[in-house]
């Protein structure tokens, strides 16, 4: 599955404020994933790459995300922050600076979700020297081979903080209308 096909479906749970509608849209999600992907799916769209019981966390702070977006996109630090303070969300920063950057060069790779969630799996793996230098990179990896929207989430998701409204019931449901209707 693209990543930017569930990029579409992370902006249809955030326009919706529904408890109802939001369920629906992620059965519907749910229903046309493959088999292999149910399962990251699952996670991501709640802001996850670990499953609830295993404690692994990614170790990304916001100042890392910022030099990471700086990398990827040669856009300056300080411009970064402005649109972060502007609009209260680094990820809508992040799309910014990679908007910027599109109109000079086209991404380099097509980002699959089993891609990103891989990466992001081998990011939480990094430790000791030179860690923070890997992460940066590792990130600046995928902000770089985003488009603008696609970079929004995937900033959101290295920092956990998905603004969806979607919880364990609703995905509970969405699971149960998906699969047991």
């Amino acid at each position: 599955m693209e990543y930017a096909a569930l990029v579409s479906v992370y902006e249809r749970l955030e326009a919706t404020s529904g408890t109802q509608e939001k369920t629906d849209i992620l059965a519907a999600a749910l229903a046309d994933a493959d088999e292999a992907t149910l399962g990251t799916l699952a996670l991501l769209v709640r802001g996850r790459v670990f499953p609830n019981w295993d404690s692994t966390t990614l170790g990304v702070s916001s100042s890392l995300v910022t030099d990471a977006v700086v990398d990827a996109t040669g856009v300056p630090a300080e411009r970064i922050e402005d649109w972060w303070r502007e609009a209260g969300d680094l990820g809508d920063a992040a799309a910014e600076a990679v908007r910027e950057k599109s109109q000079a060069t086209l991404a380099s790779r097509t980002l699959t979700v089993a891609s990103v969630h891989e990466t992001l799996e081998e990011l939480a793996g990094y430790e000791g020297s030179g860690s923070q230098d890997r992460k940066v990179k590792t990130v600046a990896g995928l902000v770089g081979s985003a488009d603008p929207a696609e970079a929004r989430w995937v900033v959101r998701t290295v920092l956990g903080a998905m603004r969806l409204g979607v919880g364990e019931g609703i995905l509970r449901d969405a699971i149960a209308q998906a699969f047991l209707d």
